[in-house]
Parts: C-alpha cells; structure tokens; sequence
C-alpha cells in the first residue's frame, strides 16, 4: 500500500509537470544532478494514527445449518493506520530551476482534491490520489538543517508533506475456529425471547472438606 501511494503520487506529478522532467522515488542524494534531472520522492518516517478505535482480533463467518444460524469465528491480526511523513526534493543542477519545480510541486500538492485527471494517468491510481489527505509539514528553522545533516546530502530546495490514514491490511488467519449459536430474535415478537439458544450447565462446584457451610 505504501508503494501504491507513492507511485500514484509520482505519476500525478510527472504527469503534471513540465514534459522530459524525471521524477523518482528515491532516497535523497549526496550530489546535485543535471539539469532538469530529478524531482525526488522520498519516505522520511512511518507513524502509527491512534486516533482510530482499535478493531476486533477476529473475524466471523454466518452458516446457515437447518433453522439454526451460526457463527464461526477465525483469529485475525486487525488492519493499522498510519501516517507517512515524506520529501519531496528537487536536484537540478540550477538553483532558479529547482525553485520553480518545487513551486510546481506545491501548487500541484495543493490541488490533489480538486485535480483533473491527466489523460495518461491510471484511473485506479488517480482515484487512489483523490482518497489521500495530504497535508504540508512546517518546520522550525533548526528542524530542515538537522535533517539534511542526519541524511547527509546536500542541501537542496524541498518540501516535506504529510499523508494522513493510510490502511494497511491485517491478515485472516483461515483455520478452524468454534461454532457460536447465534441468538436470533425473530421481527415482533414481543416476549423478547431469545431463540435458539440453550446455556450448557456449569459443572457442579468442588467445596472442600474444610470449607464451612
């Protein structure tokens, strides 16, 4: 999913940009590039979106077996959110040139919501685009400096973005599970009965020989 996301967003980019212009998904580079050489794309952090409501570690088929409906529940690891913190960087080898692809960048980032598809971008991927909430990250002044040193390159004009809410698919384990009678309370019935179900009796209580009545 990670992958999908940010190829939809460099081909919304390449489309959008001026034509010949090469943009990648990258790690950031130690030197500049050639002219008119790379926009770069890349994935800077991954964090968890605990906003969300933790999800079940289960998943439950219906069966249907005479009158009687059942469940039968299957472990499950439970699909994550995340947030992905990326740079999107330009390397040309003029600096007036990288200033105006990182212009570019910002007016089409800004504009992802109300865009037009370009006529040679992929439907699927577009409408991947169109779902994401992307969001610009400001920075202290210290912050891009201690960022550039850390990733030791070069400092070059960028911007850095946020997407927000990204799923990434938990996976259903397909292995036995118990069967659970559902409890079924048919439409009007008033004496809110439930049907179907029978509780198994506990096993009689151990007391022991010390235990006073």
């Amino acid at each position: 999913m990670i992958k999908d996301i940010l190829n939809a967003l460099k081909e919304y980019l390449s489309y959008n940009m001026e034509d010949g212009l090469n943009i990648v998904l990258n790690s950031v580079k130690k030197e500049k590039g050639t002219e008119e050489e790379d926009v770069v794309i890349t994935l800077l952090r991954i964090e968890e979106e605990t906003s969300r409501k933790p999800q079940q570690p289960y998943y439950t088929e219906t069966l249907q077996q005479g009158d009687k409906t059942y469940k039968k529940v299957y472990p499950a690891s439970p699909n994550i959110e995340i947030n992905l913190e990326i740079l999107i960087s330009s390397h040309a080898s003029k600096y007036e040139s990288a200033l105006i692809q990182i212009s570019d960048v910002i007016s089409l980032m800004n504009s992802i919501k109300t865009a037009t598809k370009p006529a040679k971008m992929d439907t699927a991927s577009f409408n991947l685009l169109r779902t994401m909430s992307v969001s610009m990250m400001n920075m202290t002044f210290d912050q891009p400096l201690g960022m550039w040193q850390t990733l030791g390159a070069v400092l070059v004009p960028s911007v850095a973005y946020k997407i927000r809410m990204v799923t990434v698919a938990g996976v259903h384990v397909k292995k036995e599970g118990p069967l659970v009678l559902e409890n079924v309370i048919e439409p009007g019935d008033n004496t809110n009965e439930r049907k179907n179900a029978t509780p198994e009796s506990l096993p009689a209580r151990k007391t022991s020989e010390n235990e006073k009545d």
